[in-house]
């Protein structure tokens, strides 16, 4: 049963809910509007506020306090997007009123070349999949703690991940760090939400890394989390085939991929999916169509089902409920698909090669 300060803390969930449709209603500039997300949203905003004030509750009342915040968190969000979209059309409207053409300048040379970028293109293609398999998505920091980066993703103190020469960590805060993985919205995101559970996210990572043709200190990753009653090694194998397939924009059963046992201390059993490619004279990789000209593995990402600690991490019971959880590189992806020898071209921006792509 919600105690007093609880019932205190819901009813200020729903007077912020209140505020904030007032707020935004009345605000006729997007400057203003920035302000209030920031007021509503920001890291020291009301929403962080109640999210600080949970910490006494019970397991339960975390479970149903976090799903009041999080669809009020998305509701304020779905409204500061409808009022921008006003707004700037409003904006836009008076500027072109304001401003004189003139009409005696020559018109700019529109490329007749358009391509997306390389890295882009992975990214709403997974997108895409994604949600069609029912995942939601979700954002994640880009700088966490040690807590939710390592401890809570069941890697312990001494594992070689956590040394400075692997992990870049933030001068003058403790126990802060640039993720190396987007695991780390896992549990943030299990602690606050009840299962069934089953969310995808997508974004840059970080490792103390030398650049070179295949390495770099920051690319991206996609994260995708199922947990519910009865998830299986199969239910995570039809996942990653129908990604794989999506991507390379092949049937299944025209690529040559495998899954193979490892170890992660997050999933137990673990597996990394590696794809078949042929790897030539001067070093070029393309993907292989058949298993005999097989002569290179390169390994597209891991997975696994997600280890008890992780779950009870989460105050989620694995007697009662199982999930899994896989991990993609984005860079990589790209790299096969279009060919592309070298890491750092996708990030030189040169338009000459992006015509190639």
């Amino acid at each position: 049963m919600i105690n007093t300060n609880n019932n205190i803390l819901l009813d200020k969930i729903k007077e912020i809910h209140k505020n904030v449709e007032f707020s935004i209603s009345d605000v006729k500039k997007s400057a203003e509007l920035e302000e209030i997300r920031v007021l509503f949203l920001g890291k020291k905003g009301y929403i962080s506020q109640i999210i600080e004030q949970m910490r006494n509750m019970t397991h339960e009342e975390k479970r149903s306090t976090g799903q009041l915040i999080n669809i009020l968190k998305n509701e304020i969000e779905a409204n500061l997007k409808r009022k921008f979209l006003i707004i700037s059309a409003e904006e836009e409207e008076i500027r072109l009123k304001n401003e004189k053409i003139d009409i005696t300048l020559p018109g700019r040379r529109i490329s007749n070349h358009v391509t997306k970028h390389p890295i882009i293109e992975i990214i709403n293609i997974l997108k895409i999949t994604a949600i069609d398999l029912g995942f939601n998505f979700v954002d994640g920091n880009e700088i966490v703690s040690e807590f939710f980066n390592f401890e809570a993703l069941n890697i312990p103190q001494n594992h070689p991940a956590r040394q400075m020469q692997d992990t870049l960590y933030i001068k003058n805060i403790p126990n802060a760090l640039l993720r190396t993985h987007t695991s780390a919205v896992q549990v943030e995101y299990g602690s606050l939400v009840p299962p069934p559970i089953k969310i995808a996210s997508v974004g840059r990572v970080y490792r103390a890394d030398e650049v070179d043709q295949t390495h770099s200190p920051m690319f991206h990753q996609i994260e995708m989390m199922h947990i519910d009653k009865d998830i299986s090694i199969a239910n995570l194998k039809y996942c990653c085939t129908h990604i794989i397939s999506s991507v390379f924009e092949k049937d299944i059963n025209d690529i040559i991929f495998r899954f193979r046992t490892s170890y992660f201390p997050f999933t137990e059993p673990s597996i990394e999916i590696d794809i078949g490619c042929i790897k030539d004279d001067e070093n070029n990789i393309i993907l292989a169509s058949n298993k005999n000209d097989v002569n290179k593995w390169l390994e597209l990402g891991g997975a696994g089902i997600i280890h008890q600690k992780v779950l009870q991490n989460m105050n989620i019971n694995p007697q009662e409920w199982s999930g899994f959880a896989l991990g993609f590189g984005i860079e990589r992806m790209a790299m096969l698909k279009k060919n592309i020898t070298d890491i750092r071209h996708l990030y030189e921006g040169d338009i000459r090669l992006m015509k190639n792509w």
